[in-house]
């Protein structure tokens, strides 16, 4: 009984805390993809080089000060909070590659560097 007790704890704490993450949002209508920061969800979400999690970061959003703050990984297309503070870049998907989304890094709809984002960040809406 107690094996069974801990073991319904642990399935609910882990119920709990998938509820407690932000994913980004891709809408249908333009591809774009939008993050809103809400103080209560968390979220790390790293655009990458390449679609592998061990290649270089380009971009990073996430809730945390301390991976925003100073850019401390060097992510050459910065470190926000959300999309909507990203110094007139915009998020464009493009497709989807394995457990990545291809996404465009556009400036003025320029394209600036295409980067990889895990798929289990990002979610898709339709407008």
């Amino acid at each position: 009984m107690k094996n069974i007790l801990t073991l319904l704890i642990f399935i609910a704490s882990f119920t709990l805390n998938a509820q407690e993450i932000n994913k980004a949002t891709i809408f249908k209508s333009d591809s774009i993809i939008y993050l809103n920061a809400v103080m209560r969800l968390d979220h790390k979400i790293v655009g990458y080089e390449k679609p592998d999690a061990k290649s270089r970061k380009m971009i990073l959003l996430s809730i945390f000060t301390s991976d925003v703050e100073n850019n401390p990984y060097n992510c050459p297309f910065g470190a926000y909070y959300d999309t909507t503070h990203m110094d007139g870049l915009t998020i464009k998907c493009l497709a989807t590659q394995d457990n990545f989304i291809k996404a465009a890094l556009l400036n003025d709809n320029q394209t600036k560097a295409v980067v990889y984002f895990e798929k289990n960040w990002v979610e898709w809406q339709e407008d």
